[in-house]
Parts: structure tokens; C-alpha cells; sequence
């Protein structure tokens, strides 16, 4: 005999609807994430979310970080592509620089300068001019960098595949760092002691990475194999400096981080190998 409640119904089919409403609100916890992780690296509002689910929903966006780069990371490149039909290259770039500064935290020159401190310690971050200088010389150098391998490039495909793995990566190194950070600022936007992430969860996350390194191997190993082989000094260097609890790291730092690293590997690429093969001769 089947129990059954007043209304003829099975009891059981109440846990079985709360289990699949909350299964349902999981799902929507997660899309909500992702979006909570672009707008994390977006400067212009783009959603809101309700204040009992907007902490368990920006918690859970750190893991989605990585996608979210990605995601970013083709959109520019796309749009990139896009404005050249009506403007010559090295105005396109500036452009789409221009936005991306405007919009975006993909890239933040004016991070490097201040993150003096961390990369040398014995240094500071110097005057508000200094720091002005430097941003816009490191933003240049990275439009400059970006028209190097775009105008040298007998396709586009190569070098936008380049651009999509310095920036994706770059953003990756953003929840990296916050696997390795003692975070202390609960008003920080990466260095939250709210907001963590263990090494296991970046772990499934860095899989939607895969197919771009992928990418980059087979297009242009010439170039990113070097490239890969700086960033993974680089990474580790950085495990070391962000175990060292004498610095106590912010978002600034993580975000100088991230941009340095945009920029040395799009340094590494644009490197001509070619000298090589003439000391060789």
C-alpha cells in the first residue's frame, strides 16, 4: 500500500520536487556565475543580482574566471578583426585599445607601475607622474606589440590566435594568484578571503584552456613554445613571490601581474628567431 497524503499524493514527491527546485536554482546559480565572473572584468554595470543570492553567486564566480578571459579574450579579437573593413590597422588597434582600457579589466597598465613593490621589493611604486608615464608607455608598447604580429602576418588567423592566448592567459593568472594569496581585505575585488579558491577547483577550470594552448602549438609552435616556456618561469616565479607573507598582496598587484605577463608574452612572440639560423651559418 502506497502512504498518501490528504490531497491522494505521494509524500515522497515533495522531497522529490524540493531536490529537483534546488538542482534547477544550482543551474541557475552557475549561469549566474559566469556572468558575475565577466562583469567582474567588465568596469560598466551589466547585471544585478539579488542580495541573499549575490554572495554564493560571487563566490562561486572565481571559477569561472578562466571562461570568462576566454570569452573576453575572442570578443576583442573579433572586433579587432571587425573595425579594420573601415580603418587601417594601426588606427583599429588603437581603437579597440582605447575600449578595452575604457570597458575592461582584460588589461590594466597603470597595475604594473604600482606593483613595483611586490616584483622589487626594495622599490616603491614611485610619483603619480611616474605612474602616468609608464601606463601610457606600457599600453603603446602592447598596441605596438599587437601590430607587430598582426601586420607581419601573412593570415590573421596565426597572430589573433596569439592575442587570444596572451590575454586569456593573463586573466588566468588572476585566479592563480588567488589560489596562492593570503587574502586579509574583505572589500577586495580578487584578493577576498570570502571569494577562495583551491587549487583543485582552478584545476577543472583550466581545462577549457586546453584547446587554445592546442590552438597555439599548432599554429605557431615556432612561437609560442617560447612564449609558454617564459610564462612558465613566470608562474613560477610568482608562486614564490606570492608565498611570501612579508607582502601583504592586493588587486593591484594581481592585476599588474596579470598585465606584465600579457606583455612579456607578447614580447617573447614578436621575438625574430631568424638570427639564429644566420649565427648558425
Amino acid at each position: 500500500m502506497n502512504a498518501t497524503n490528504s490531497s491522494g499524493d505521494s509524500p515522497f514527491n515533495d522531497s522529490h520536487s524540493d531536490s529537483n527546485n534546488q538542482n534547477e536554482t544550482d543551474w541557475i546559480d552557475y549561469l549566474f556565475a559566469y556572468f558575475e565572473a565577466l562583469q567582474r572584468l567588465i568596469r560598466i554595470p551589466i547585471v544585478n543580482f539579488q542580495p541573499d543570492r549575490q554572495n554564493v553567486i560571487r563566490k562561486r564566480s572565481t571559477v569561472f574566471l578562466p571562461v570568462a578571459g576566454i570569452t573576453l579574450a575572442i570578443l576583442l579579437t573579433v572586433l579587432l578583426i571587425s573595425v579594420q573593413f573601415f580603418w587601417p590597422l594601426y588606427i583599429s588597434i588603437l581603437i579597440v585599445g582605447s575600449l578595452e582600457l575604457l570597458c575592461l579589466r582584460t588589461f590594466s597598465p597603470e597595475a604594473i607601475p604600482q606593483s613595483r613593490e611586490l616584483i622589487l621589493p626594495s622599490t616603491s611604486a614611485g610619483s603619480s607622474s611616474n605612474i602616468f608615464i609608464l601606463t601610457i608607455t606600457l599600453m603603446l608598447l602592447r598596441m605596438g606589440l599587437f601590430y607587430h604580429l598582426l601586420a607581419g602576418s601573412v593570415t590573421l588567423l596565426t597572430p589573433c590566435i596569439l592575442i587570444i592566448i596572451s590575454i586569456a592567459l593573463g586573466i588566468w593568472l588572476i585566479p592563480f594568484s588567488i589560489c596562492f594569496v593570503k587574502a586579509n581585505n574583505e572589500s577586495a575585488r580578487w584578493a577576498n578571503p570570502n571569494y577562495p579558491l583551491t587549487i583543485k577547483q582552478l584545476s577543472y577550470a583550466s581545462l577549457i584552456l586546453i584547446p587554445l594552448l592546442l590552438a597555439g602549438v599548432w599554429f605557431s609552435p615556432g612561437r609560442f613554445a617560447p612564449a609558454l616556456f617564459t610564462a612558465a618561469l613566470l608562474i613560477y616565479w610568482i608562486i614564490r613571490k606570492l608565498e611570501d607573507y612579508h607582502v601583504e598582496v592586493s588587486d593591484v598587484h594581481i592585476e599588474g601581474i596579470s598585465s606584465l605577463f600579457q606583455i612579456l608574452f607578447l614580447l617573447i612572440c614578436s621575438i625574430d628567431f631568424s638570427f639564429l639560423k644566420n649565427i648558425s651559418e
